[in-house]
């Protein structure tokens, strides 16, 4: 539910920068492992957040508390290399970072090689945190 929520979600953005902004993009096949491995990690990040919270309150609050700052310093809204030195240091530990760096590669600049680059360092990212996830999460009956 969330792959399709996010590849509906990423085609009416991207519809959005076409038509309302005359953005210039390229829509191929290597999109794909981006839209299905950002979700991967986020519903990962998710299962982790439940592990050390007690309520679906508390866990909303610290996963915004995670994902709300990652938006800002991952190069959504402002490009990361515009930021000063230690916060571009600081977005490369973000695995939001890699998401949209590796779109951005694929879809502009139309380099596969650091996509691929990207898209590993996701996929590292993202089983560690489901490895994780899995290992501590618990169903607990409140």
């Amino acid at each position: 539910m969330h792959i399709m929520l996010t590849v509906v979600s990423f085609f009416l953005m991207s519809a959005t920068g076409i038509y309302g902004f005359g953005a210039h993009v390229l829509f191929s096949w290597e999109i794909l492992p981006f839209l299905l491995m950002g979700p991967f990690l986020f519903v990962s990040l998710g299962m982790l957040v439940g592990t050390v919270t007690n309520s679906p309150e508390s866990a909303a609050v610290v996963g915004n508390l995670i994902t709300f700052p990652m938006m800002f310093l991952s190069g959504t809204f402002f490009p990361v290399n515009q930021m000063p030195t230690y916060l571009q240091t600081l977005a490369h530990f973000l695995p939001l970072f890699y998401v949209i760096d590796g779109l951005n590669n694929v879809m502009i600049y139309q380099n596969l090689n650091l996509a691929i680059y990207d898209l590993a360092i996701l996929a590292i990212t993202s089983a560690i945190i489901f490895f994780f996830a899995v290992r501590f999460f618990r169903w607990r009956e409140d």
